[in-house]
């Protein structure tokens, strides 16, 4: 008579086995990562979609196991293709090897690439598991930001030359200065529009370390060859003219062999407005190809509209306090769009550092700051978490719980953005707030451990409306919190972990108005 027990446990046993398949596969193809498994003699074991989509390998391709052949369509794929092959011969020569690196394609992505071995419990080496992760998004917020970041400062420091400026030449002259030493462009001039025959576009002012290139520069605004390329066409129609590539933009060929020689790649020229119309430019050149997207358009133009204002003034010899209000409109703008690039990375917290500025604004007025201070809140607010533009996204939007790593890596996002922000010139103490909106007053905070009144009086109300707009908006492993649940976190934390008048404020302002405190 058979035995039921052993069936009964082998039945158990293969239902564990595809329990434990099923969850494999469900991580496997859940991961944000390309994934490949390969056996020692590269034969292909196993892969998920991600890693089909990213290289764009047919299916039929990585079913059939021939993973030479998939390796040869990756190669054709990267820009360096003999350093790729070559790369992926030495980590299976070596069965030990752990590999990390990046990977560039033709097409302008770039793959984070990490492969380990595969061996059993004895050490025996049965093949190689490979993760290829897409950070081209990353990588091209970083690079916005940079420039993003870069672009402030150039504003924050033009603009101080504004009103320290003791005629229009010295005007002129710090501006194209500022606009290559901290902006680090190659080459920044000013010149204005003539109305005589040739309709000549007279320099004025220049700077930078290929200024070699105005010792014969010919430009003009008629509709002639010289007077077509971006310079030209912003005299003529008052608005920014972008070059994205001088080698291969037919508008700038009577430039282009000089251009490329002092290290041009690229270029923008600006219009300079006053009330009868253009009357000059503003033209910046780079050395980095299509250096000049969308947002620094938006910003280098609020920068030439300084300019502008800057000089009509000088010839005015209007009252320096007139600067003002344009040099404030101009820095709220510029950290506004600071701002939105930080927030475009992650759609769980989109909003985040708007929302938080808006409350600690309610609470600031609340505690009776003066309208400036108020000011000061308001933009440090609105930048405060722009350190996790160094974060991975996929620590940001990671849905469950963070290891210890990963929460120490979270809170590097202090640090990250005081260092962001630490070089620009602003009126308020901006840098700290961002430094120290972890801070606690009983010390128990990141990343300083700061206690009581070493915390900025800025920052202690900004914590206080982080904490509430965190607890009651969704995040990638929760949903939203009641109301109630940020209530009674901060009135528990009262004059122990949160600045007492700054609580009082947000409850007031949240009993008025709920969430709606707009």
């Amino acid at each position: 008579m058979n035995d039921p027990v052993p069936s009964a446990k082998r039945e158990a046993a293969e239902r564990d086995r595809a329990f434990d398949a099923a969850v494999a596969f469900a991580m496997r193809e859940a991961s944000l990562d390309g994934i490949l498994v390969v056996d020692k003699e590269r034969r292909i074991l196993s892969y998920n979609q991600r890693f089909l989509e990213l290289w764009g390998v047919p299916e039929d391709l990585a079913a059939g196991r021939m993973g030479d052949a998939v390796l040869a369509l990756a190669g054709a794929r990267v820009a360096d293709e003999d350093a790729f092959l070559s790369s992926v011969a030495a980590i299976y020569a070596d069965p030990s090897a752990l590999r990390s690196d990046d990977v560039s394609l033709k097409d302008g992505r770039t793959f984070g690439r990490y492969s380990a071995p595969v061996t059993l419990v004895d050490g025996t080496y049965i093949g190689r598991v490979w993760f290829f992760s897409d950070k081209t998004e990353s990588r091209r917020s970083a690079r916005t930001l940079t420039r993003l970041n870069r672009t402030l400062k150039t504003l924050s420091t033009a603009n101080g030359a504004l009103v320290r400026a003791r005629g229009e030449q010295q005007l002129r002259d710090d501006f194209c200065r500022i606009i290559t030493e901290v902006g680090g462009y190659r080459l920044a001039w000013i010149g204005f529009a003539e109305h005589d025959e040739a309709r000549t576009v007279r320099p004025v002012a220049w700077a930078g370390p290929a200024a070699g290139f105005m010792t014969d520069l010919r430009v003009s605004w008629s509709d002639g060859d010289v007077g077509r390329g971006p310079t030209g066409e912003a005299v003529r129609t008052g608005a920014p003219h972008v070059n994205g590539e001088f080698e291969d933009n037919p508008a700038v060929a009577p430039w282009r062999q000089s251009a490329l020689a002092h290290g041009f790649r690229s270029s923008i020229a600006l219009p300079l407005t006053d009330a009868s119309g253009v009357f000059g430019t503003l033209t910046i050149y780079s050395a980095e190809g299509d250096a000049f997207d969308g947002e620094e358009v938006e910003l280098l133009s609020e920068l030439a509209g300084d300019l502008s204002f800057g000089i009509a003034a000088q010839r005015a010899r209007a009252d320096v306090q007139a600067f003002w209000p344009r040099l404030n409109r101009s820095l709220v703008q510029t950290v506004t769009a600071l701002a939105n690039t930080v927030e475009m990375r992650d759609g769980f917290t989109a909003g985040h550092m708007r929302r938080v500025s808006t409350l600690a604004t309610a609470i600031a007025r609340r505690m009776g700051l003066s309208e400036d201070a108020v000011q000061g809140v308001q933009l440090g607010a609105a930048i405060h978490d722009v350190g996790k533009i160094q974060i991975p996204i996929e620590i940001l939007t990671k849905p469950g719980k963070l290891s210890a790593l990963e929460y120490a890596f979270i809170k590097t996002h202090a640090q990250a953005g005081h260092n962001i922000v630490a070089g620009i010139d602003f009126p308020w103490p901006v840098a700290q707030m961002i430094l120290q909106h972890h801070e606690r007053l009983d010390g128990s905070g990141y990343p300083n451990g700061l206690k009581g009144a070493a915390i900025l009086l800025e920052t202690r109300i900004l914590s206080v409306a982080d904490t509430v707009e965190a607890m009651t908006a969704r995040r990638p492993y929760r949903l939203a919190l009641p109301i109630e649940t940020a209530v009674a976190e901060i009135t528990t934390g009262r004059s122990r972990l949160y600045d007492p008048a700054a609580v009082d404020a947000c409850l007031a302002v949240l009993a008025e108005h709920g969430l709606d405190f707009a």
